[in-house]
């Protein structure tokens, strides 16, 4: 049937009603068992660690050196590809980085969505004082 047309006599019509309520009736039942299906695969919650982006020891610059970013840990191990053999899972959280400016709003994302975090604090800077001249003594 053309979706564009309308049906012609009364059986059409029925055969699209009976269809129409078929289809609502089993509508909530196949939401609902998807649902608990997920419920049910998702044994374990969620975990993240909460860092201070460091700065890169290849360059100089500062920059990104003041955001904070929750990074979701590895659920499961990752298995060699039988093909290929190279690593790989189906945890896809682990490929996950949420930056933020400060490291209360990265809190407060973890604790609104029910994330386990490990806050993981900067080490201080130290700085080792020396003379251009000390390198050839």
């Amino acid at each position: 049937m053309d979706r564009h047309r309308q049906p012609s006599d009364e059986k059409e019509a029925g055969d699209l009603g009976a269809a129409i309520v078929t289809l609502d009736q089993s509508a909530p039942n196949a939401a609902t068992e998807a649902k608990e299906t997920h419920a049910q695969k998702k044994v374990h919650p969620m975990s993240a660690i909460i860092y201070q982006r460091p700065k890169n020891a290849m360059q100089s610059g500062r920059a990104r050196t003041d955001e904070w970013v929750l990074e979701f840990t590895a659920s499961a191990a990752k298995t060699p590809d039988p093909l290929m053999g190279w690593a790989g899972s189906g945890d896809t959280d682990s490929q996950v980085k949420l930056t933020f400016t400060d490291v209360e709003a990265a809190k407060a994302y973890a604790a609104k969505n029910g994330i386990d975090v490990q806050l993981v604090e900067t080490p201080k800077k130290t700085l080792k004082l020396q003379a251009y001249a000390d390198n050839f003594r």
